[in-house]
């Protein structure tokens, strides 16, 4: 049998990823602790929320709006949802680091540093610009992890996950919600739905 320390470093990470997906507006739909022959991994399953990019362009020299071409919007939501996808999918090293602070090497995911990798190529051409974005993803999350009410909100999770192993999206959220005292959105969507939590600038 796997030990329980191990099992809870999981559950913190796969917290991690989930509390910080619902504060920047994604919708988790089921988070999971698997159980391997030495180890402990988990998944989280999550669709990306509507993003928030502006319509209308501000032109000074003519003082109006205009608004941005299809192609141009899509290529912003593109860049949002990616940037948010890299905080996430940071979110879980993180979660770690801040609840063993004092381990050499945090056990993480060989995956979520390579998809952060995958990204940060997506949208930068150099080596320092790669970089920095990965970097940024990583500060990004520790910025919300760190906030009272969303490491209140991770611990509480986790514990849930310590016990029942899968939880999904309704009750992962409702944990939420009562950790953090937040009120859902009034968002049509059907189990499942973002709550007010601190948001991050870029």
């Amino acid at each position: 049998m796997n030990d329980g320390t191990t099992k809870r470093e999981t559950a913190i990470h796969e917290a991690g990823h989930t509390v910080v997906s619902v504060a920047l507006g994604w919708y988790p739909i089921e988070v999971t602790l698997l159980e391997g022959a030495h180890d402990w991994g988990g998944r989280l399953n999550v669709e990306s929320g509507p993003g928030g990019v502006r319509v209308n362009r501000y032109d000074p020299k003519e003082d109006r709006f205009y608004r941005r071409d299809d192609a141009t919007l899509a290529k912003m939501h593109a860049r949002r949802r990616d940037r948010d996808e890299a905080t996430i999918t940071a979110a879980g090293v993180e979660a770690e680091m801040l609840f063993l602070p004092d381990a050499l090497c945090p056990r993480g995911s060989t995956g979520d540093y390579y998809r952060i990798q995958d990204l940060a190529a997506r949208h930068c051409r150099s080596e320092d610009a790669r970089r920095e974005y990965e970097d940024r993803a990583h500060r990004r999350a520790e910025k919300l992890l760190r906030v009272p009410k969303h490491w209140r909100a991770v611990l509480t999770l986790a514990e849930a996950l310590m016990e029942r192993e899968t939880i999904p999206a309704d009750d992962a959220t409702a944990i939420i919600r009562a950790a953090t005292g937040a009120r859902p959105r009034n968002e049509q969507r059907i189990g499942a739905f973002a709550l007010e939590l601190e948001e991050v600038s870029a």
